[in-house]
């Protein structure tokens, strides 16, 4: 049932990248994607270090969820978290595995497990000087010049 509701997450994840029925957006998404896998397939040994910004991609995204109060309904939604980062990564885990860099592979789940506790922050820092070109109006924020 969570694997299901994961690969769902995921499937709308993908989804805001292009509309509905638009297969030349998918393909030349896919496209882009095999061919950074085979790019870093070839020279994994100097960009292997690039893998490490998958976990704070998840981060960032995890950060500004808005189905987490919803999700929080299934008593597993944490597993349901793990799982959809997990599989969202999922062609950069095989080509670790592929280059058998399981050290890497193994730290990189950990900190989706550890992603997946993490409770919500805004971290959002408010100006300490007033903005002096900018006045504040009813809901809306006005040029002076």
């Amino acid at each position: 049932m969570w694997l299901r509701t994961s690969l769902y997450l995921t499937y709308i994840y993908y989804r805001k990248l292009f509309p509905k029925g638009d297969i030349l957006t998918f393909g030349l998404l896919l496209g882009v994607l095999c061919y950074a896998l085979y790019a870093l397939y070839l020279h994994y040994e100097s960009w292997q270090y690039a893998l490490w910004s998958l976990p704070l991609g998840s981060f960032m995204y995890h950060n500004n969820r808005k189905d987490l109060s919803l999700l929080k309904v299934h008593s597993h939604y944490r597993a349901i978290i793990i799982t959809e980062y997990v599989i969202e990564n999922l062609p950069f885990f095989i080509l670790m595995l592929l280059k058998e860099d399981f050290i890497t592979a193994i730290a990189i789940s950990l900190s989706f497990v550890l992603i997946g506790y993490l409770p919500q922050k805004n971290f959002t820092l408010k100006y300490p000087f007033s903005l002096p070109l900018f006045s504040v109006s009813f809901r809306a924020l006005q040029p002076l010049l």
